[in-house]
């Protein structure tokens, strides 16, 4: 059964993924396409008209950008030789050494561009500077505009928080006190995680880090980005918990069990109880004691048979007194008379 629960929440995070990942997709597109954008970049790139003016514009129209999700970190358009602006909500994103990620990606949508692959996006993850969210996700776009051109001189690169990912792949409520017995995790198309709750497992190959355990590992395409979502669970604590789980519930079974028996007792023994009294009277009665008398403290039927044995048991004893009395009384005037006929004798006699 935890398997197929896995199998669904497997399903339902990468749901919750790839309607996040759209999203962003979406944002990244409507930036890439934006004319004013386009023109700034490339006025900057090139050089004409106010430099200033053009960043200016440049900035503005990122600034709005940043604001269409509440996971956006910042943006920067950059070309082949680096970036040439940025904005970021909380410091800077890019400098000398992490902007080679920006040109590496630069790089690779160029390739996409002249092979004809698609979809022309790339997407990576890296690390914030100082000031900025420890983890970011990024997704670089040909800036475009309104040309139809596949080739490009500048890339448009969005980065989102990557707290969104660790929403979506948290197994807390798979866990408890013993620790988790689930992960969620995303690898690429060659098997490579790419993002994991602990930073250490990212870039180590997915067979490299199921030998460490004896883990079952549950896999479903995004669709997006060549990247897979992943579940491993741990067959050991998943086995213990059920293991524990049967304990408990025969445990729970017993208890139970007790308490029926407990409860059934209890009300025989009550249904019994008039029985037991009336058996008790009937051989006080066989013994002579018709003064017997069954105490009620009830109204159901078998009280009733108690109440009808305590009339019963009055009636034998008037009876018995009557019996008792006219016997006395015949035998007192059985007395009477011999003694008269023993008084006419003796007169006789004499």
């Amino acid at each position: 059964r935890t398997l197929e629960e896995e199998a669904t929440i497997l399903e339902l995070t990468g749901s919750n993924l790839r309607m996040l990942l759209d999203e962003f997709i979406q944002l990244g597109c409507a930036a890439a396409v934006d004319e004013e954008t386009y023109q700034a970049s490339v006025g900057l790139l090139e050089g004409t008209g106010n430099p200033n003016v053009q960043e200016s514009i440049l900035s503005g129209r990122l600034m709005q950008y940043s604001y269409y999700s509440r996971w956006v970190e910042g943006i920067c358009v950059a070309a082949e030789d680096g970036i040439l602006t940025q904005y970021s909500r909380s410091g800077r994103l890019w400098d000398g050494e992490t902007g080679a990620q920006v040109s590496q990606a630069w790089q690779s949508l160029l390739e996409k561009a002249q092979a004809g692959r698609l979809p022309l996006y790339e997407a990576f993850l890296g690390e914030g500077q100082e000031g900025t969210p420890e983890a970011l996700f990024h997704v670089a776009f040909p800036l475009k505009g309104a040309a139809s051109s596949r080739l490009f001189r500048c890339i448009l690169v969005y980065s989102f928080q990557a707290d969104m990912l660790r929403e979506n792949l948290s197994m807390d409520s798979v866990g408890g006190e013993g620790g988790a017995i689930a992960q969620g995790y995303l690898t690429d198309r060659d098997g490579r995680i790419v993002y994991h709750l602990d930073a250490s497992q990212i870039g180590r190959s997915r067979e490299a880090y199921l030998q460490e355990k004896p883990y079952w590992n549950l896999e479903r395409d995004l669709g997006r980005f060549g990247w897979c979502v992943n579940i491993w669970i741990d067959e050991e604590q998943l086995l213990g918990r059920v293991n524990e789980f049967y304990r408990n519930g025969l445990l729970i079974y017993w208890v139970v069990l007790c308490g029926v028996f407990g409860i059934l007792f209890y009300f025989v023994a009550r249904i019994l109880r008039p029985l037991r009294r009336i058996y008790t009277s009937i051989q006080d009665i066989k013994e002579g004691n018709y003064s017997s008398r069954i105490e009620i403290q009830g109204s159901n039927e078998l009280w009733q048979l108690a109440e009808e044995f305590n009339e019963m048991s009055a009636s034998i004893r008037d009876m018995r007194s009557q019996l008792e009395a006219g016997h006395a009384s015949t035998l007192l005037a059985f007395q009477r008379q011999q003694e008269a006929e023993k008084e006419a004798l003796e007169s006789q006699i004499n």
